[in-house]
């Protein structure tokens, strides 16, 4: 299971928003997306990342700051 801080550091998704997720009712698809999210393992997760990145590697110009770089600091 991912931490919620680990979400954040590896999607960008922000804090506030991550809350407001796991709180919503669980019918709502927002609650959905967070516990899909939360029972991912890390290590597949980012795997996933490295995948899409290298797919979007040409279509998008690097980023300092991209979600795969966060994803290879932890």
């Amino acid at each position: 299971m991912i931490k919620d801080t680990q979400i954040t550091e590896l999607l960008g998704i922000p804090r506030n928003t991550i809350q407001n997720m796991k709180n919503s009712d669980s019918s709502n698809w927002r609650f959905k997306v967070y516990s899909f999210l939360k029972n991912q393992d890390i290590e597949n997760l980012k795997i996933e990342l490295t995948k899409n990145e290298t797919l979007t590697k040409d279509l998008n110009p690097p980023d300092n700051g991209s979600a795969i770089s966060k994803a290879e600091k932890l």
